[in-house]
């Protein structure tokens, strides 16, 4: 049985590209669940992962920016 979402956030940098697409697929299959079936909530841990590695790849790319320009 899947567990409720919880506030801890997850370790973008952590994750790699491949769940990410991974998460994608799947958020793509679940989209249309009902609310509060099993469907929906695992799409809302889906949608967790991948917001978690944008986040990341976001900032990362900010920092990189950032650095590039105090040279």
């Amino acid at each position: 049985m899947l567990k409720e979402p919880t506030d801890n956030p997850l370790d973008g940098p952590a994750l790699s590209a491949e769940v990410y697409y991974l998460a994608l697929e799947r958020i793509k299959t679940l989209l249309g669940s009902t609310g509060d079936s099993p469907e929906d909530r695992e799409l809302i841990d889906w949608a967790t992962i991948a917001d978690a590695y944008e986040h990341s790849v976001h900032s990362n790319d900010n920092c990189s920016a950032h650095l590039r320009s105090a040279q």
